[in-house]
Parts: structure tokens; C-alpha cells; sequence
């Protein structure tokens, strides 16, 4: 695979002012990687699991969050913990009951808030606290 803009020398700070001067509307849109780095390890990865967290992501975007947001799926019993920016992780916590309700009627068991709020990589780090 291929990477262009990375062969040419240009960094994502690059790309993202480039954009911003070009007037592009998504110059400052939050990483957004694959969903199933939203699944925890050893959790078999289907599309209906990769469905509940983008529709949960989708649905704490349509409440107005902004910013970095995973909803980690952490299998039929364990259920979603959301992680958002910490500036976020208040105003979550206090629409929690509506929220679980909603994550609820996806199917997630179980509704938390990750007090610590979004950690890149937050996945591994739990890995890795568990060893």
C-alpha cells in the first residue's frame, strides 16, 4: 500500500493547513480509524458489532460531542465504555441514564464512561493493565 502524501515529504500537520487554507471544511475532523480498532481483543469482530459502535459514535455526535470519541465494544456481556475528550467526560456522565437507554436499544449489555476519557491507544493500555 501506498502513501503519497507521506512519500512527498508532507506531514498530517501539512495536510491539515493545507486544507485549512484551501477552506476545506473537514480541515480539523478528528482521526477517525477503523472500527474495529473499537473492539476489544478477543472479541470476535462482526458486522454486527462494527454496526452498534458506529451507530453509537453516531449518535453521541448527533447530541452535539465533538472531538476525539470511541465507543469500545467490549462484547455481549461486557457492553460499550465511551470514551471521550475529558472536557467531554462531565457533560457525558450527566446524560448518562439517556445514553445507556439509546446504547441499550443497540445492544450493548452494559453503558460506562471511561472516567479518564479518550486515550489514544486506550485498548493496548488495557491490555497491558491486565498483564
Amino acid at each position: 500500500m501506498r502513501s503519497p502524501l507521506a512519500e512527498a515529504g508532507l506531514t498530517k500537520g501539512d495536510v491539515r493547513h493545507a486544507a485549512r487554507e484551501l477552506g476545506l471544511p473537514v480541515w480539523d475532523a478528528p482521526a477517525a480509524p477503523c472500527l474495529s480498532s473499537r473492539v476489544a481483543y478477543g472479541i470476535l469482530i462482526t458486522s454486527q458489532r462494527l454496526a452498534q459502535v458506529e451507530r453509537a459514535e453516531a449518535y453521541l455526535r448527533e447530541l452535539g460531542v465533538t472531538g476525539d470519541l470511541r465507543v469500545r465494544h467490549h462484547g455481549d456481556r461486557g457492553g460499550a465504555r465511551i470514551e471521550v475528550e475529558p472536557r467531554w467526560v462531565p457533560w457525558v456522565t450527566e446524560r448518562l441514564p439517556a445514553i445507556k437507554e439509546r446504547l441499550t436499544a443497540l445492544g450493548f449489555a452494559v453503558v460506562e464512561v471511561d472516567p479518564r476519557g479518550y486515550r489514544r491507544g486506550g485498548l493496548l493500555a488495557e491490555r497491558a493493565e491486565r498483564a
